[in-house]
């Protein structure tokens, strides 16, 4: 990277004095408790056949009732940004479409509003997949991102520099686009840990 750009980032990262950032705005609370807020990540975890997709949903849901709660659950879109975009990359046709149902279902909605964007991306590889959420958020005013499961933005959840530069691209979309990404990933099946080295140093962040 040339020297100019160099000092144009460091002007561009340098504390500001006298600037106040906007307020902290929750947007996932559980038993009335904050879990994720804008800029940054929440990871819903669990073993293979534990549920998450049926506590996914119902997140999901809590956006869409009266009272903004399902089972204690309470997710809030900001007003201003008020869609949610959910890409499933491991779910086959009949399993997101059932899922889908499900919000429809806990909500007491015939259809979703179309704030709601649900993707089905089980085909596509991993840079695909980062490149269409990229081009969702770059054109809809979204505050949440739901990726079921992260494991699929990447080829190798063991190899370190792939995990650090998957969790450095996570970071930079929630704080470029100042979102709460919710990460959905399996746990590790003889541990208590996520899997692999992306897991570990997402646990870790």
């Amino acid at each position: 990277m040339a020297k100019s750009n160099l000092t144009q980032l460091l002007i561009n990262r340098h504390y500001k004095k006298g600037y106040q950032p906007s307020e902290e705005q929750i947007l996932l609370k559980i038993d009335d408790r904050k879990i994720g807020t804008k800029s940054n990540i929440v990871t819903l975890s669990g073993l293979a056949k534990a549920g998450k997709s049926t506590f996914l949903t119902s997140i999901m849901a809590s956006a869409y009732i009266w009272n903004n709660n399902v089972h204690s659950i309470s997710l809030t879109p900001d007003i201003e940004k008020a869609n949610i975009g959910y890409f499933d990359t491991e779910s086959s046709e009949w399993d997101f479409y059932a899922n889908i149902n499900r919000v429809k279902d806990q909500a007491n909605l015939p259809e979703l509003p179309m704030s709601f964007n649900a993707f089905s991306c089980r085909e596509d590889d991993p840079e695909t997949i980062k490149k269409l959420i990229e081009e969702y958020l770059s054109s809809y005013p979204a505050s949440i991102i739901i990726i079921d499961g992260v494991l699929d933005i990447m080829m190798d959840f063991n190899d370190p520099i792939e995990s650090k530069k998957t969790i450095q691209w996570m970071k930079k979309i929630t704080k470029q686009y100042n979102c709460l990404l919710i990460a959905v990933i399996h746990l590790a099946r003889r541990e208590t840990g996520l899997l692999g080295h992306f897991g570990a140093m997402l646990e870790r962040y």
